[in-house]
């Protein structure tokens, strides 16, 4: 469950791209502050601070990146051997680059409260983690969801921060690691304020009321291996908005049948962002690493009907209820 919400995370927010997209165009305002626009988009930089490291060429656009709208941020950083030298000293083994986030009305965002609470082994030099010196083009996504701000304009502070982090001590592998520690202080920052105009997001729950397969189309003899048990599923459904996971329903075991009513908690979306509903055979065990999808369901909130049963892969029937809130 945490590894699958980690895994999820950061394949949404983060990933490396090759140039920031867009034309920039600079007007001067005063010798300290510079407001650049970018696809109708502006910022201005309130703060800049770092040694040995430096960010820029940061640009802000709008768009809908892994099925999620928001606003896209690129920028390039530079590390040098410097940074990296002082952050081994100090007794850390990368540079972890947050993300934070924080609108004048709506909810703050940080993606470093997110891989705070993981588990999971990380490549400890890709994605959003540094620790070699050099130079790297990355991509990242401020969901609108995440920041609940209501339509209309807003002005939001955002700031990127690379923060040493350290991991912990394995002979498993170099690379792979287990995250130990988030320094609370970045070693450098640049932060920014960006007015943007939010789209209108939707407050809604999913309840299934129940479901069941088609054995028809699959023996349910057929999903688990196990000794001596009759090898029916473990049964679950699951939802996720864009790449974000937003719910797992608990397991029901050995059944080809789900008959208790279950549903997310509340959670926000746009009218764009996709949303998908997954039936799977929970598989936990030696000859087991991976969940078996049963069935999956892709759509917009436009899709869903308020009171209807869906029907995908092997799954005969998923009743549903939809519920919007004010």
């Amino acid at each position: 469950m945490m590894r699958f919400a980690l895994i999820v995370a950061l394949a949404s927010l983060v990933f490396s791209c090759g140039s920031p997209s867009g034309t920039t165009e600079k007007s001067e305002t005063s010798a300290n502050t510079l407001v650049s626009k970018v696809k109708e988009i502006k910022y201005e930089v309130i703060a800049k601070e770092g040694d040995g490291i430096v960010i820029k060429d940061l640009s802000f656009d709008t768009t809908l990146l892994h099925h999620i709208k928001g606003v896209k941020v690129t920028f390039t950083i530079e590390v040098s051997e410097k940074a990296i030298d002082k952050l081994n000293k100090d007794g850390y083994t990368s540079y972890f680059l947050d993300l934070d986030c924080q609108p004048d009305k709506g909810a703050i965002y940080s993606h470093k409260k997110v891989i705070k609470s993981g588990d999971e082994r990380i490549n400890i030099n890709l994605g959003n983690f540094i620790s070699r010196p050099g130079q790297r083009s990355l991509e990242m996504l401020l969901p609108f969801r995440l920041l609940e701000m209501e339509k209309g304009e807003h002005i939001v502070t955002v700031s990127i921060g690379a923060y040493p982090v350290r991991f912990k001590k394995d002979t498993i592998s170099n690379d792979y690691k287990v995250l130990e520690k988030v320094t609370e202080i970045a070693h450098a920052s640049t932060r920014v304020k960006i007015k943007i105009t939010a789209p209108k997001l939707y407050k809604m729950v999913i309840q299934n009321e129940k479901f069941w397969l088609n054995t028809k189309k699959r023996k349910p003899s057929g999903y688990d291996f196990s000794f001596g048990g009759t090898g029916y599923p473990d049964l679950f459904w699951s939802l996720s908005c864009g790449d974000d996971f937003v719910y797992h329903s608990p397991v029901k075991k050995n059944c080809t049948d789900y008959s208790k009513s279950s549903s997310t908690t509340p959670f926000y979306c746009t009218d764009e962002d996709e949303i998908t509903i997954t039936v799977a055979d929970y598989d936990d065990g030696p000859f087991n690493k991976e969940s078996d999808i049963i069935g999956i369901w892709k759509g917009k909130i436009t899709n869903l009907p308020k009171a209807d049963t869906l029907s995908f892969g092997n799954v005969e029937a998923f009743i549903i209820v939809t519920k919007l809130f004010d």
